[in-house]
């Protein structure tokens, strides 16, 4: 097999596949279902995708033959449009017999034209160590395929397909750690690639309490998601995130620099009850606790300028005082993103309840 080193799209794929027109009425019903199928993807019409994929693969497999890699990529058009149309299951017969074809045709395409229906089936199928199997199959191709980019697109796929399951390593891991890298290499900081890959490191090196670098890596996304000409949606977690990190290491200063920006990133409501970005569990009483007894504390509260609780007060409580206490005490490490009105930070009230209960 060939190795090449260009990621081909589907759509393109079997456009530029298509068999020269030996007679006008015998393709019109595949080329106007085809026409079909390209229209509602550009107008991300899902149910019209998925009637007109179905219809262009079932005239494709009489236009082009069962192996023919042109009715291998209307598979993958076709299970891509179940996949959108929440019908995975039945996406999974596609990918694979696009995946058959594609090896029954393996002298004649260029192995990097196998990524597609790997990483596709890969994302499809529920057996995580299919998943895994066919993602290494994947990476070894785009390793050899003299495309840094490519490969480190593969070892995204790879790393965010297992990264929640069983088989999450610490070689998963360098998949990210390898595609960040890659990416900072040849990519600018204004590439959506880059940022996300820098956000997903730092949010992984925070998962596993490694504060510092995470730190590094959050601060770093948020730079260079400022450069962008959009809001990230990343951006508002990665300013989320720092909070928990100063919180958690009582650095309250560096942690109401990121409770304003979100404030000020976010539109509020009159009437919104805002969420707290960092919270201390409040400890459970121990003599409750050795009793068996559950209880609850509705509270009233204001959020300060920077974030910070003030002012809070118990409405109405149940299992007795000492739940009262601890409740109270815990809300002095909560912090929230300030209410903005007219740009700037102003107090807000808002109200929680604190359930204590046994599990």
């Amino acid at each position: 097999m060939k190795s090449s080193s260009s990621l081909k799209t589907i759509a393109v794929l079997v456009s530029s596949l298509l068999l020269p027109v030996t007679s006008l009425a015998a393709n019109s019903d595949f080329n106007t279902a085809f026409k079909d199928y390209n229209l509602a993807l550009e107008n991300n019409d899902a149910v019209l995708e998925l009637q007109y994929a179905r219809l262009a693969f079932d005239l494709g497999k009489l236009k082009f033959g069962e192996d023919n890699i042109n009715s291998a990529n209307l598979a993958l058009n076709l299970a891509t449009a179940l996949t959108k149309n929440a019908q995975k299951s039945q996406a999974m017969t596609f990918y694979q017999l696009a995946l058959d074809i594609y090896r029954t045709n393996g002298d004649a395409i260029d192995d990097i034209e196998l990524i597609d229906p790997l990483t596709l089936l890969a994302d499809a199928t529920t057996n995580n160590k299919q998943a895994r199997s066919l993602l290494n199959e994947a990476i070894n191709i785009s390793e050899d395929s003299g495309n840094p980019l490519l490969h480190a697109k593969t070892l995204m796929l790879a790393f965010k397909r297992l990264v929640n399951t069983e088989f999450y390593t610490s070689r998963v891991k360098q998949f990210l750690i390898d595609a960040e890298t890659i990416y900072v290499q040849h990519l600018p900081a204004n590439s959506a690639d880059r940022v996300d890959a820098t956000y997903l490191l730092g949010s992984v090196l925070l998962w596993e309490k490694q504060y510092s670098e995470a730190e590094t890596k959050l601060l770093q996304a948020i730079k260079e998601y400022s450069v962008l000409d959009y809001d990230h949606p990343f951006e508002l977690s990665a300013h989320a995130k720092l909070v928990e990190i100063y919180s958690l290491q009582d650095e309250p200063t560096k942690a109401t620099e990121h409770c304003v920006a979100i404030g000020n990133m976010t539109p509020w409501e009159a009437n919104q009850e805002q969420t707290p970005l960092f919270r201390s569990n409040p400890n459970y009483p121990r003599s409750k606790l050795i009793q068996r007894k559950e209880g609850l504390v509705q509270l009233s509260l204001t959020i300060d300028k920077n974030g910070f609780v003030t002012n809070p007060k118990v409405i109405k409580s149940k299992g007795g005082k000492s739940f009262e206490i601890e409740a109270l005490k815990a809300l002095k490490k909560w912090r929230y993103a300030p209410k903005f009105v007219d740009g700037k930070p102003v107090e807000a009230e808002t109200t929680l309840q604190l359930d204590f209960s046994i599990g």
